[in-house]
C-alpha cells in the first residue's frame, strides 16, 4: 500500500525561535540568529584555493566528499555563508570564529556528505561547533539553491546545502583557515530529487511521490510554539497528526 506524503505547516504565526530538526516524534532546536546577506567576504583567499580545479582535483559524485579539520579546533561559531562563482564552480565559504569573534586559525573536525538522491550536501560538525549566526539563506545559485544551518538530535550542528542541479563537489580548507571551502561542478546528471520546502519545514526524507507504510518523516523545522504539523493524502482521503518537538 502506498501513500502520498504532503508537507503541512502551523496556521499559527511565525515563531522567532530558530530552526530546529524533526526526526519524528522528537526535534532540536538551533540557535536564534539574524539573517545572513550572501554577498562573498570582502577579501578573497589568495592562491591554489581560487581555482576550480582539474584532473585528480578532489570532486567526487557522491558519497563521503571528505573529513576536514582538527579534533582540537578553536571554533564555536558560524559567523557567515556565502556564495561565489570561481571559474565553472559555484564555491560556498562557511566562515567560522571563536565564542569571542576573532577568525579560527584551528579548523574544526567536519565530515562533508553529498546526497545527491535526496538533492543535498550535508557538513557535519564536531559538537564545540555550538552556536551560528545563520540559520537560512536563499542563495538561487545555478548549482545551490539555499542552505539551512541546523542542530541535529545528537546535538552536532549540520549545515545542509539544497541542490538546483546534479553537481559534483569537493571541500578543503580555504587559505585562511576560518573559511571551508565547498566547490560544486555541474556533472551534467538530472537532480534526482530535492528536498520538499515549506515556509515552516522541511522534508529530507522521504523526497516526494509515493511512501510505502509505515512512513518515517525526516527533516527539520521552525513553527510556532515547536508545533509541527504533518498529513499524508491516499485516494482524497487525508489523515493529518501534529507534535511539539523538543527544543533545548
Amino acid at each position: 500500500m502506498a501513500a502520498t506524503l504532503a508537507c503541512g505547516e502551523s496556521s499559527a504565526p511565525a515563531d522567532p525561535a530558530p530552526a530546529s530538526t524533526t526526526e519524528a516524534p522528537a526535534t532540536t532546536a538551533a540557535d536564534a540568529a539574524p539573517a545572513a546577506t550572501t554577498s562573498p567576504p570582502a577579501t578573497e583567499a589568495p592562491g591554489p584555493s581560487r581555482v576550480c580545479g582539474g584532473a585528480g582535483d578532489g570532486f567526487v559524485s557522491g558519497g563521503l566528499v571528505t573529513w576536514l579539520g582538527s579534533a582540537n579546533g578553536d571554533n564555536s561559531h558560524i559567523s557567515g555563508i556565502f556564495l561565489e562563482q570561481v571559474e565553472e564552480c559555484e564555491r560556498l565559504r562557511v566562515v567560522l570564529t571563536t565564542a569571542g569573534g576573532a577568525p579560527t586559525t584551528v579548523p574544526p573536525l567536519v565530515e562533508v556528505e553529498l546526497i545527491p538522491e535526496a538533492g543535498l550536501l550535508r557538513a557535519r560538525f564536531d559538537p564545540e561547533v555550538w552556536s551560528t549566526s545563520v540559520t537560512d539563506t536563499l542563495l538561487e545559485g545555478e548549482l545551490v539553491d539555499r542552505v539551512y544551518v541546523v542542530r541535529g538530535l545528537d546535538g552536532r550542528k549540520f549545515v545542509d546545502v539544497h541542490l538546483a542541479a546534479g553537481v559534483d563537489a569537493r571541500a578543503m580548507t580555504g587559505d585562511d583557515p576560518s573559511h571551508m571551502i565547498i566547490d560544486f561542478r555541474r556533472n551534467g546528471t538530472p537532480l534526482a530529487a530535492r528536498p520538499a520546502v515549506s515556509r515552516f519545514a522541511v522534508v529530507t526524507d522521504p523526497v516526494g511521490g509515493e511512501a510505502s507504510y509505515p512512513i518515517l518523516a525526516r527533516g527539520y523545522a521552525r513553527t510556532f510554539e515547536a508545533n509541527v504539523l504533518g498529513f499524508v493524502v491516499k485516494e482524497g482521503v487525508a489523515g493529518e497528526t501534529y507534535f511539539t518537538s523538543a527544543a533545548d
